[in-house]
């Protein structure tokens, strides 16, 4: 959404913007997708309706889509629901790794522990064998 809000700021229209912005993607599910929602703009569908149809994007953006083509908005909404995502992106990379330091500190501190006994116990070993009489 970002690149495709950038793009319509400058005056490009909505599909050359569709096309310039898939370009830039490199995910193919993403890339099918942005195509078969392209070729539901072709057909006539409202931009709302047409993500709709696509059915990968949360609800909201489905509103603020309609409210954008309402209000002829688009390049300022579609930059709020780039921001919408990014934001919940961070969000779920910031509970993933609150998750994950946990799990690294115990890998660590297991770690740590297999080395210390395998340089002790070879060493405890050879002290009980030694008789001291």
């Amino acid at each position: 959404f970002m690149v495709f809000s950038l793009l319509l700021k400058n005056g490009i229209s909505i599909s050359k913007a569709f096309d310039l912005a898939i370009i830039g993607l490199e995910n193919k599910f993403l890339i099918f997708q942005y195509k078969k929602l392209f070729s539901f703009i072709d057909s006539g569908l409202e931009l709302s309706q047409a993500f709709k149809k696509i059915d990968i994007f949360d609800s909201l953006v489905f509103s603020m889509l309609s409210v954008a083509m309402k209000s002829g908005r688009l390049e300022v909404l579609s930059e709020e629901i780039a921001k919408y995502y990014q934001q919940k992106s961070e969000n779920l990379m910031d509970r993933f790794l609150i998750f994950l330091e946990p799990m690294m500190t115990l890998f660590v501190a297991l770690l740590v522990l297999f080395l210390a006994l395998g340089i002790f116990l070879p060493m405890w070993e050879l002290s009980s064998g030694v008789n001291f009489n």
